[in-house]
Formats: structure tokens, sequence, C-alpha cells
């Protein structure tokens, strides 16, 4: 046998062997980043969603004297993603739960699976403070109220239902339009506040 045909089989199968170190190294860095690139991606899509929510709601509220849709309309069992629907999709409505909503801007990438999951709300304290009707014009600092956001379990974006799945943040609509990806130290515990009501408690 030629010595330098064995030697040759050997280094190949050293610099195999090296190859693949390499490739596992670069691998192991990649992941992570390909990762954190979809998370950044999903974060962006659930802002833009965001984004065509608030137009709706103005478009509803500019069809209907400056209001704004109930969180849930007892008299007609319907919730404020209902009511606004018809503006967003020529689809009959298909129910509340992430996996009904895909497809349409009511749908977050990041939501949670399962039938009590639910991806955004419409600020409950906000028309507590209006119960007849909200209106667009009668809300102050309407650059800094809330008017949806996102959500565990319900239709309605309260304190307790404040969902941080932004890595750690909430993403946020205000009324008069933006978005923003919110700390818990952002949204305050008490409703009286210009976060939920505009108004802030003495």
């Amino acid at each position: 046998m030629n010595p330098q045909s064995v030697s040759r089989r050997a280094f190949t199968l050293i610099e195999m062997l090296i190859t693949v170190a390499v490739l596992g190294i670069l691998m192991a860095l990649l992941f992570p980043m390909a990762s954190r690139s979809v998370k950044s991606a999903r974060a962006a899509q659930s802002l833009a969603n965001l984004k065509s929510i608030g137009t709706v709601m103005h478009v509803y509220a500019s069809d209907n004297n400056g209001v704004f849709p109930l969180v849930w309309d007892s008299a007609t069992s319907t919730s404020w993603i209902a009511t606004i629907w018809p503006y967003s999709s020529d689809r009959r409505f298909p129910g509340t739960t992430p996996n009904a909503l895909k497809g349409s801007i009511f749908y977050t990438p990041l939501s949670e699976n399962g039938t009590t999951a639910r991806t955004y709300g419409m600020n409950e304290p906000l028309q507590l403070k209006y119960p007849s009707r909200m209106y667009l014009s009668t809300v102050p600092s309407p650059s800094k109220v809330a008017l949806v956001g996102d959500v565990k379990t319900s239709g309605s974006f309260r304190p307790d239902q404040v969902n941080y799945r932004n890595n750690g943040l909430a993403n946020v609509l205000y009324i008069d339009g933006h978005t923003g990806a919110q700390a818990p130290s952002d949204v305050p515990a008490n409703t009286a506040s210009v976060f939920w009501t505009g108004v802030q408690s003495n």
C-alpha cells in the first residue's frame, strides 16, 4: 500500500471532522440570532396590526359621529372586535380566539394557543369613565391614553389582563393612532391614571 495514499486519506478525514466542528459552532451561533430575528419580526407584525386596528377604529368613529365601539355591547351581545370587523374584512366574523382570527389585523403572531386565549383587548377603564358612549373628542391626552393592547384571556384591556408577551413588553395602540411596546413599569396598576383614562388621580 502506498504510504502517501494512507496519509492522504487520514488528512481528508481530519479535514472533514474539522469542517463538521466548524459548522456545528456556526449553527450554534446562528440559531439564537435567527430565533431573535423571528421574534422581532413577530413583534413588528403585532405592532403593524395594532396600527391597522387604530385606522379601522377611527374610520368607525368617523362613520358614527365620533363614537368608538363599546368594549362589549350588552344590547346586541357584540364584542368591540365584532363591531368593527366589517370595516376590516369581507369575511363573516369568525370568533375571538387567536386561531379564529389568523389572517386578520386582530391576530398577533405572539399570541398563545388555546380556546381561552385572546389577542387584543379594548380599554375597559376608559369606557367605564364614559359609560354612555366614548367620543373621540372628549378623551383628554389622546397620545397618552391606551385604546387597545395585548391581553391574556379577555376582550377587555385592563390592569389584570395586560399581557407582556413581547419579551416582557406589552404592545399598545393609543387613541391618537400611534403604537408602542410598554414595560410593566409604564402601565399603571391604578386605572385612575392618564394611561387608562386620560386623568391622573391625586
